[in-house]
């Protein structure tokens, strides 16, 4: 909840005539300054922004692999080379002890401890006034009082445990797994009255997991393709991964074309200059949307062409090999003899034709 407390002017600054001539001059002069050093930002986004639809391109899909191992129990692991998904109990090493609630065999906890408080927040807002035909930009600074739940990072805590799965030993750290097991909150104490609120969340050990992993002589490689523990069902673990998969090459082939749309427009912001000569906004206004437009369709196909090349670089090189290989043969090859169309240096004489006296 937010209510503004007070509000008090802590700067102005005279732009200059609100004369609308006047204040087209000094819009011009920083969009000319805004222009030039956006154009070599520009071209710097242009560039890099290529790692996005190459990276999309280029995404491996995991969840094919795993769709295609059959489900191993890791009592039968022992001295295993190769990608497998395992079938086990996933056993905490540590007993941890939540603070508040019962739970037993939880690989991780997670204690949040919440107060209701109330507090000053301030932010500046500014705004342009017109006084005495002046254009005059203020700036007050506005105090607000919140009161929201803000988390006690003292008190609150979030503890794991490695995990015996099999003769295999998943550290919690960064080295471990991904632990693909929800959350589940079995504890929640307070309100706005007490002003003060628990939470305990836990993640479930002591049940029947899968592990997607990659081994050699039954151990974990030291770089993976896939380290995944999971109390899902293989369709499901596919599934889920599958939509992660598509979900972050979309995200890349996404922001490829939002970056593409704005390196366009920065480049494009010099030339865009020549529309400061009318003095009426609405014209450059109605001419930067349709840049805005033919860039935002300049990156879709920029972002599509990049994308193609770097995933079926393969076909295209296919094609340009066979279209040379044609050319060279049909070369190369003899041609149809042309008719002899030659004249006799002396025809017989048309017999029906009578000789001179």
């Amino acid at each position: 909840m937010r209510k503004e407390i007070s509000r008090r002017v802590v700067n102005e600054q005279i732009l200059g005539s609100s004369n609308p001539m006047a204040r087209w001059g000094r819009d011009s002069k920083q969009s000319c300054f805004g222009a030039f050093s956006g154009f070599f930002f520009g071209i710097l986004i242009f560039f890099l922004t290529f790692m996005l639809p190459f990276s999309a391109a280029r995404t491996e899909k995991d969840s094919k692999d795993i769709n295609k191992l059959e489900v191993m129990d890791v009592k039968d692991a022992s001295g295993f080379s190769g990608k497998a998904l395992l079938q086990g109990i996933a056993e905490p090493v540590d007993r941890l002890q939540v603070p508040r609630g019962t739970a037993s065999d939880i690989i991780a906890f997670r204690y949040v401890v919440e107060n209701y408080e109330t507090h000053i927040e301030e932010h500046d807002e500014t705004h342009t006034e017109v006084r005495n035909g002046k254009d005059v930009e203020v700036t007050e600074r506005v105090q607000e009082e919140v009161t929201e739940w803000v988390k006690d990072e003292d008190r609150s805590r979030e503890e794991w445990s490695d995990v015996r799965f099999g003769h295999l030993l998943l550290e919690s750290g960064p080295a471990g797994p991904k632990f693909d097991i929800p959350w589940q909150e079995i504890y929640r104490e307070g309100d706005e009255n007490t002003k003060l609120r628990e939470t305990v969340e836990i993640k479930q050990g002591g049940q029947q997991c899968l592990l997607a992993i990659e081994m050699k002589d039954g151990n974990v490689v030291a770089e993976p393709d896939f380290f995944r523990l999971t109390d899902k069902q293989k369709d499901q673990l596919v599934s889920t991964m599958n939509s992660e998969e598509e979900g972050s090459r979309w995200m890349k082939i996404v922001f490829s074309v939002i970056l593409w749309t704005i390196a366009f427009n920065l480049i494009l912001g010099p030339a865009m200059l020549l529309f400061n000569i009318f003095p009426v906004k609405q014209v450059g206004g109605c001419a930067r949307g349709i840049v805005t437009l033919l860039a935002f369709i300049a990156a879709c196909v920029t972002t599509f062409i990049t994308y193609v090349l770097t995933k079926f670089w393969w076909v295209i090189v296919l094609v340009i090999v066979g279209l040379a290989v044609f050319m060279i043969v049909k070369a190369m090859s003899p041609g149809k003899a042309e008719p002899d169309m030659e004249l006799d240096d002396d025809p017989d004489p048309d017999p029906e034709t009578p000789a001179a006296g």
